[in-house]
């Protein structure tokens, strides 16, 4: 679990910066729209998707990290002492004397002996040469398990910020559950104005407006009619555009990923960005004037904001949303920059993804195996096993001989009578005369 939360951390934290540095001053709202909440949604699916075999930059790692290994443990077995191993052969055709085959493998030596056949029970092998010597210069091995101090301490602290990353999951998670609660309570309690599909909840104190669904709260008190009509405006584009579920998307990704400080910022870009488009869609609106319009957002400065969960009509900076109102639109030669969210999403995927290929070969092997049966098994053991290269004999690691035995085949010396059955008379071996 933790490895997946550190990598939607590092997916957001990437497409937080390519926004700010590359998207944050265009104009595009409405496409910049699309792409926060994309990148968002891609954040927490990209690190469960597997990658292919070949496009896997994390297997290429981990297997350049492993052939290092091997070759370190490769040197080491080289350079130390070797343990000699000879191993008794015994040759089902007969003997053959003079004759013997080394075989080496790996850093040990394996020496397999020819000796000749044996005609007595308890005859043994001529060649007195035991079954496996070490040599005496051979480092005693350690038997002593390692020790799990320092791997049992980072499990705890693992486990520690696990717990912890959990107890902010249901903080945030409760607080998210009761701003939502707060706003539906007073959707129903306060003085409400049917518009169509807007609600217009009349609230009371020095308090911002904002909207949340299709309720628009506000306190008509504090404005003159011109500045009420076009927070009115205002509010119901955002309605309209349910750039509610925007920020609802943004919240429950602070709620997942609240230890992270870059998912604050970007929550607070999808906000302004929010605010951008709508200030476009109010001046497109008839009877709206830029300057008649940027005055009421002073107007409407108030020193308490609402919930976090509803689009403000004062949420972003003023100076930021004015200079936003009258800078150029960006030209269309532009949206080439949108286009290289893909490589780089791409690369992040082939770099931190685990590889489809492990979970491939592993299916592979218990598959075969349960169609093979007991055959896969022998053939791996028997591929486990060293296979000297003995020209003109079989291979037994069983030294003892054992005495022939009779072939089922072959004829008694001596005829043997079968025994007559009961009740029937005897007859003789040889015929009456």
């Amino acid at each position: 679990m933790m490895p997946y939360i550190l990598h939607v951390s590092v997916i957001v934290i990437v497409c937080f910066l390519f926004y700010k540095l590359f998207l944050q001053k265009e104009t595009f709202y409405q496409l910049n729209r699309w792409t926060l909440l994309t990148c968002l949604a891609v954040s927490f699916i990209l690190p469960l998707l597997p990658v292919p075999h070949g496009f896997s930059w994390r297997e290429r790692m981990e297997l350049s990290a492993t052939s290092a290994a091997a070759k370190i443990a490769t040197g080491i077995g080289a350079t130390g002492s070797g343990a000699r191993e000879t191993t008794l052969v015994m040759d089902e055709a007969g003997p053959r004397a003079g004759k013997t085959d080394e075989i080496v493998s790996g850093g040990n030596e394996t020496e397999a002996v020819s000796a000749p056949a044996m005609a007595s029970k308890t005859t043994t092998a001529t060649t007195p040469t035991p079954v496996s010597t070490s040599s005496p210069t051979a480092p005693p091995t350690s038997t002593a398990p390692p020790s799990a101090g320092p791997l049992s301490i980072l499990l705890m602290i693992v486990h520690a910020l696990f717990y912890g990353y959990l107890i902010g999951v249901c903080l945030f998670g409760v607080r998210f559950i009761l701003q939502i609660a707060v706003l539906c309570r007073q959707s129903y309690t306060q003085p409400v104005i049917r518009d169509g599909r807007y609600h217009i909840v009349e609230t009371s104190g020095n308090r911002a407006p904002c909207s949340f669904g299709n309720n628009i709260f506000i306190n008509p008190g504090l404005y003159d009619s011109e500045t009420y009509q076009q927070i009115l405006i205002h509010e119901k584009i955002h309605v309209s555009g349910r750039h509610t579920l925007d920020i609802l998307v943004a919240e429950i990704a602070v709620v997942l990923q609240w230890f992270n400080p870059f998912i604050w910022l970007y929550r607070r870009e999808v906000e302004n960005n929010l605010e951008f488009l709508t200030d476009q869609s109010v001046l497109l609106h008839r009877g709206v004037e830029r300057f008649a319009y940027q005055l009421s957002l002073l107007r409407v400065s108030a020193p308490y904001l609402p919930f976090s969960i509803t689009n403000n009509y004062n949420q972003s900076l003023l100076k930021r949303r004015i200079v936003m109102m009258n800078s150029q639109h960006s030209p269309r030669s532009t949206v080439y920059k949108y286009f290289f969210l893909l490589p780089l999403l791409t690369a992040l995927v082939c770099t931190l993804n685990k590889p489809a290929a492990f979970g491939q070969t592993a299916t592979a092997t218990v598959a075969g195996s349960s169609n093979n049966g007991p055959l896969n098994t022998g053939q791996a053991q028997q591929s486990r096993q060293p296979n000297p290269a003995i020209s003109g004999s079989s291979a037994r690691r069983d030294t003892t001989v054992h005495p022939a035995t009779p072939s089922a085949n072959a004829q008694p010396a001596h005829p043997v009578l079968a025994p007559a059955s009961e009740g029937a008379p005897a007859q003789s071996a040889q015929p009456e005369s």
